[in-house]
C-alpha cells in the first residue's frame, strides 16, 4: 500500500504499513527493544519465554511505532515468535478470548489465517497452522529487513501463504471451493481479522488480484460528529458499503469501490453492508465483541 497505517484493531506493525510508519521512501529504520513484563492475564496454549517491546522510528516522516514480539517453544521445542498487540487493550482481550476458542477446537483442527494473525493463533490456540511465515517476495525489497526480524524470518517460496492470497482474493464461491479442493480431510478453520486490511499489499503481491477498495484517514477533530459526518459522506460517494476503525491518527476508513461479488476477504469483514450471515460453507465459531476478529469453520 502507498499509504500506510500507524495503528488499527491490533495497533500492530501490519497496521503501521497503511499510515506509512513502516513504509519510508528510503530505508532508514531505527530499532531498539527492551523487555517487556508478560501481563498476568495472559493465558496462551505455550508460555512466554521472553517478551519484548519493539520502538520503530522512521527520521524520515517522525513516525514512531510501538510493538510487541513474542518469543516461546512449540510443543515440539521449536523456539518461535509472534507478534502480539499491546498488552491491556480491546485487541490483547479479543486476542485471549480467541485463544480460548481454539484450545478447544479438536487437537487435529487446522487453522487457515494471514500469517500474522496464524501466529498469534499458534502461541495463544496451540493448533496446527497453514503458514506462519510470509515469503520475502510478499514485502518491497526495502522493508524485508524490517519484516524478516518482526516475523522470526522467511518461509522459502512461501507456496503455501501465497495458496492462502489466491484463495482470499477470489470472490466468495471461487475461494471457498479451492479452500475445500486443497485442504486435507481434517476439521479445518478459517480466522479472518480486520487487521489484514493492512496487508492488502502483501496479498496483492501473491496472489496477483487487486482489492476493490479505498481507504482515508481523517485527522483528529475536537467534533467528533462533524468527523463522523466526514467519514460517511466521503464513503457514501460510492454507497457500496465502509469499514471505519479509530486509529490514533483519527479515524481510518476503508470503502468498497463496487458491489457484490467481492473476494472472500472482504465478504467476511465487517462492512456497513456486509450481510449477517456468512457464505454458504462457512459456520460461526468465534466472534470478538467489536466483531473485528473473526473465526468460522469450513464444511
Amino acid at each position: 500500500m502507498k499509504r500506510l497505517l500507524a495503528g488499527i484493531a491490533l495497533l500492530l506493525a501490519g497496521a503501521a504499513l497503511i499510515a506509512g510508519a513502516l513504509r519510508p521512501p528510503r530505508s532508514s529504520w531505527q530499532v531498539s527493544t527492551e523487555a517487556a513484563a508478560v501481563p498476568s492475564d495472559y493465558r496462551g496454549r505455550y508460555p512466554i519465554d521472553a517478551l519484548t517491546r519493539w520502538q520503530v522510528h522512521d527520521p524520515d516522516s517522525g513516525r514512531r511505532l510501538t510493538l510487541y514480539v513474542a518469543r516461546y517453544r512449540s510443543a515440539d521445542g521449536d523456539l518461535r515468535q509472534a507478534i502480539l498487540p499491546p498488552p491491556a487493550t480491546p485487541a490483547w482481550r479479543d486476542w485471549q478470548g480467541m485463544g480460548e476458542t481454539l484450545r478447544r477446537l479438536e487437537t487435529d483442527a487446522l487453522i487457515l489465517a494471514w500469517w500474522d494473525d496464524a501466529q498469534r493463533a499458534d502461541l495463544l490456540g496451540g493448533r496446527q497452522v497453514w503458514a506462519r511465515q510470509p515469503p520475502a517476495r510478499a514485502f518491497p525489497p526495502r522493508d524485508r529487513t524490517l519484516w524478516r526480524r518482526l516475523g522470526g524470518g522467511f518461509a522459502g517460496d512461501g507456496g503455501r501463504l501465497t495458496q492462502l492470497a489466491r484463495w482470499l482474493a477470489a470472490p466468495v464461491d471461487e475461494g471457498l471451493a479451492a479452500l475445500r479442493r486443497a485442504m486435507p480431510v481434517r476439521p479445518r478453520y478459517l480466522l479472518v481479522s480486520t487487521a489484514t486490511l493492512a496487508r492488502l499489499d502483501e496479498i496483492r503481491r501473491l496472489s496477483g488480484r487487486a482489492f476493490p477498495l479505498e481507504m482515508k484517514i481523517f485527522p483528529p477533530n475536537r467534533n467528533l460528529h462533524a468527523q463522523i459526518a466526514a467519514v460517511r459522506r466521503w464513503a457514501g460517494e460510492t454507497g457500496y458499503g465502509y469499514l471505519p476503525r479509530k486509529v490514533p491518527a483519527g479515524i481510518a476508513a476503508w470503502r468498497l469501490t463496487r458491489p457484490a461479488p467481492l473476494p472472500l476477504l472482504l465478504r467476511l469483514l465487517p462492512f456497513t453492508t456486509t450481510p449477517s450471515t456468512p457464505p454458504v460453507g462457512l459456520t460461526p465459531v468465534f466472534q470478538s465483541p467489536d466483531r473485528q476478529l473473526r473465526l468460522y469453520r469450513l464444511q
